[in-house]
């Protein structure tokens, strides 16, 4: 039974999502899990506290029953299960009592479990542990650390607590991540670009290019580090990339966006594909996940994970992990993520063995110690192949290798009836309009492009986790094979060649390819659950840069000020800004004042740089009639209406209207076309030229300047 220990707790919760945490612990209690809470009462804070995806930050990490770990700053234990399943003991500390509460209902089974709440600061502990965990943690630090350099100051006081040849494993965001140029939200303001900009202004929270978060742990004595990269990012992320890893061609798959705001400047895949190519991507991953060395490495090289996948939103029988480590050889291991599926796991060690098909093997496993061992074969993959294809636009090329594993599948097929009780169980009840059809067995269903290596005598599938030994149909796994690759290239192979066409130059019909949709979505979200959060996915906004250029050009000169003077005259500093909102010819304004019992005196500009005809019909909803109220710069006026051609209209107001700091300026306007301000401008020009000509003009002028001579006189 796992120990929730409050003597550190002083009563005061410094850290909460608010309310929701009450429904959290609530759901907890009732034993539902993400996909079972009420629909009306899920939001995005249940997704990201109780959602399996949030344990793929951890559960591939090679931690053994040995470790003792520190986990600081727990929160609602999103991946403290992981941890207890896969170290000797783990010790949560947690600043607040209700999520720490949650996680002790949700992980109390564990014996190897102590939750301690209150400040780490005035924690003690027995003995040092092989790891401190921070995850989402470290990025608050300035808010809970004196000093003028508070990153470093938590660092050091991190790495007291950590024995020599432990480890520190932090996760935290980039703050140069790819998806904040491209139009999310930094993720602890909800503000757009704030770490793009440096966090100017900020003093609560901060992150960390790759290089700079290098430079804090070296100042920290820590000179030992590996980068992972999680992908989309630490909060919810389905695989972990390396330095090793993560400018290949499978980087950047398209993801499920979970942020309830969220959108789009440009094609977020493309430049990723770009960046790869370029070789940089490391440092605009979205998220890091690191580990520190405490203490001097050793001369034995441990091996290393260089990438893994985990498919934790499945059913929990069906939860696993695929990890590739480098040692003195590359091998890929699967592993179960939790006790339902080790079963799994057993059996497509013996599945991976079925092979009938002597040009498309399936790779053999070798179970051991629990997970199935895998030979990594270096050779490239169909999807690399077919993407240097793409490259070049060959469209040719790409159908034939396409029809090539048709070719090999058809060879080894035969025409049977394929719909059993057993496969409607996995592949739902929708039927093609023929009983019988070309079917392999036993079948890969998983004979996609990014699992086809391509050697010199053949292919060879090298993911067995789906074999079935009944039949299936070709044109199934085809249509899979396809519609994969689609999935991987988007837009990209779309533009080249049609994905109907291709299913066309398959002989797969429509009718065919609506079949096997259901077959697949059966599949994924009913056999398998593919996805435990799709119904927390939200609409990623795309926005037209082209078209907020276009209003913003639309706004310019549209900016009206109220400026208050309050002794010291009029400044750009005491005004309140809007922009003028035109209906029919009218507009409508409500300015709220700051200091308005000291205000002297007020001016109203309704815009800048327009020419325009302007007349004030009502403030704080008192008419204004005729020339009531006149305007500052009017070249003309006529029945109230002022007519500006400088582009400077100004307007004072009497200070006593204001009301409780309000007020509200109702008039009509007209924006002069600038064929119609050159006409008044020439016409005021020829009125002055003709007094200039007149008479009276000249005497008066030559009267001013004799007196100007008698008053240079001594």
């Amino acid at each position: 039974m796992a120990e929730l220990n409050l003597k550190y707790y002083n009563n005061v919760d410094s850290y909460s999502d608010g309310d929701v945490e009450i429904d959290i612990l609530n759901f907890v209690k009732e034993g539902l899990d993400v996909t079972q809470i009420p629909k009306n009462r899920r939001s995005y804070a249940c997704a990201y506290h109780l959602s399996a995806w949030r344990e793929n930050i951890i559960n591939w990490y090679p931690l053994k029953k040995t470790d003792r770990v520190l986990e600081i700053g727990a929160g609602c234990g999103a991946v403290t299960g992981a941890l207890c399943r896969n170290a000797g003991s783990v010790v949560s500390v947690e600043l607040s009592k209700r999520r720490a509460e949650i996680n002790y209902e949700r992980h109390k089974e564990y014996d190897n479990l102590e939750i301690m709440v209150g400040n780490l600061n005035d924690m003690e502990f027995q003995s040092g542990f092989d790891y401190v965990i921070l995850i989402g943690v470290f990025e608050y630090a300035m808010s809970f650390t004196r000093g003028e350099k508070p990153y470093e100051t938590f660092l050091n006081h991190i790495k007291s607590f950590v024995k020599p040849g432990g480890k520190i494993l932090m996760a935290i965001e980039n703050r140069l991540g790819e998806k904040y140029f491209a139009g999310a939200f930094e993720d602890h303001t909800d503000a757009f670009f704030l770490g793009l900009n440096e966090y100017e202004d900020n003093t609560a929270v901060r992150t960390f290019s790759k290089q700079e978060l290098t430079d804090i742990f070296h100042n920290c004595g820590l000179q030992h580090l590996k980068f992972y990269y999680p992908y989309p990012d630490y909060k919810f992320p389905s695989e972990i990339y390396t330095d090793e890893t993560i400018n290949s061609a499978s980087y950047g798959r398209e993801y499920m966006n979970l942020y309830p705001t969220r959108y789009s400047l440009y094609n977020e895949k493309s430049v990723t594909d770009a960046l790869v190519r370029e070789g940089v991507m490391q440092c605009f991953a979205n998220s890091f996940f690191v580990e520190a060395l405490v203490g001097q490495a050793a001369d034995r090289q441990e091996e290393q994970v260089i990438y893994a996948k985990m498919n934790s939103g499945r059913k929990e029988e069906f939860r696993i992990a695929t990890i590739i480590y480098q040692g003195k050889e590359k091998y890929v291991i699967k592993k179960p993520l939790n006790e339902k599926s080790v079963a799994h796991i057993e059996r497509v060690a013996i599945k991976s063995r079925m092979n009938n098909i002597e040009e498309l093997l399936n790779l053999p496993g070798k179970y051991k110690d629990g997970a199935i061992h895998y030979e990594f074969l270096k050779d490239e993959n169909l999807d690399t192949r077919i993407s240097r294809m793409m490259e070049r636009g060959k469209v040719e090329e790409i159908l034939k290798v396409i029809k090539e594993i048709q070719k090999i599948l058809m060879e080894h097929s035969g025409v049977v009836n394929y719909h059993t009780e057993e496969f409607e169980k996995i592949f739902g009840s929708s039927k093609m309009e023929a009983e019988r059809a070309a079917t392999v067995c036993p079948a890969n269903i998983d004979c996609i492009c990014d699992n086809i290596i391509c050697q010199k005598d053949g292919y060879v599938i090298i993911d067995g986790e789906w074999i079935f030994d009944m039949p299936i149909p070709v044109d199934f796994i085809l249509w899979r094979l396809v519609n994969e690759l689609y999935t991987q290239h988007g837009n990209s192979l779309e533009k080249l060649i049609a994905k109907a066409k291709v299913y066309e130059k398959l002989n797969i019909s429509a009718a065919e390819s609506a079949v096997y949709e259901q077959w697949a979505k059966n599949f994924a979200e009913k056999y398998v659950g593919g996805n435990e959060l799709a119904e927390y996915g939200a609409d990623v906004r795309k926005l037209d840069l082209q078209e907020l250029v276009r209003i913003a050009e639309s706004r310019k000169g549209m900016e009206c000020a109220l400026f208050y003077d309050t002794g010291n005259g009029f400044s750009a500093l005491d005004c309140c800004k809007d922009y003028l909102k035109i209906d029919g010819g009218e507009f409508s304004l409500d300015f709220t004042l700051d200091r308005y019992a000291s205000i002297k005196n007020l001016r109203f500009d309704p815009l800048e740089g327009r020419g325009c005809k302007v007349q004030i019909t009502k403030i704080n909803d008192m008419p204004l009639e005729g020339d009531e109220l006149l305007g500052h710069n009017a070249e003309f006026e006529k029945n109230g209406v002022q007519i500006f051609i400088s582009g400077d209209p100004q307007y004072y107001i009497n200070p006593n209207l204001p009301r409780e700091g309000k007020i509200s300026i109702a008039g009509k306007i007209k924006i002069m076309p600038e064929e119609e301000t050159m006409s008044f401008y020439r016409k005021k020009l020829s009125e002055l030229e003709s007094i200039k000509n007149s008479k009276e003009y000249k005497f008066l002028k030559k009267a001013r300047l004799i007196k100007n001579k008698r008053k240079e006189q001594p």
